[in-house]
């Protein structure tokens, strides 16, 4: 990611996003009374290549503002107002994609659930 912006600094602020999005779903793990099992590790694995894609579309987009000739803080509200759309309708479509499997609505999702659910 270095070579593909041309800096050191940009990845570690779409890296920066990551432990945010950590921190919520292992509190959400918390709060419902779940376990972290192996689903829950593929659904945070998920969780964080999202987090990280929508961090490239705006840190992508905001450098191609500043390369126009818009300031920091100019560029960063720019692309926060244009990418909004994209980023929640990839995140919506993952969210209600996952719903089913989530809530355990599908036959058999008993063997999906921890042992302590049971």
């Amino acid at each position: 990611m270095v070579i593909l912006y041309g800096s050191f600094v940009t990845p570690f602020v779409i890296m920066c996003s990551i432990p945010v999005a950590l921190i919520g779903a292992l509190l959400a793990l918390a709060l419902t009374g779940q376990t972290f099992n192996l689903l829950s590790a593929i659904a945070l694995v998920m969780l964080l290549g999202l987090v990280a894609k929508n961090g490239i579309l705006l840190i992508d987009y905001a450098n191609t503002l500043r390369k126009r000739g818009l300031t920091s803080g100019e560029a960063i509200l720019t692309a926060g107002g244009t990418r909004l759309r994209p980023i929640v309708m990839t995140t919506a479509a993952m969210v209600f994609g996952m719903l089913p499997l989530a809530l355990g609505l599908t036959e058999g999702a008993e063997t999906r659930r921890s042992m302590e659910s049971c």
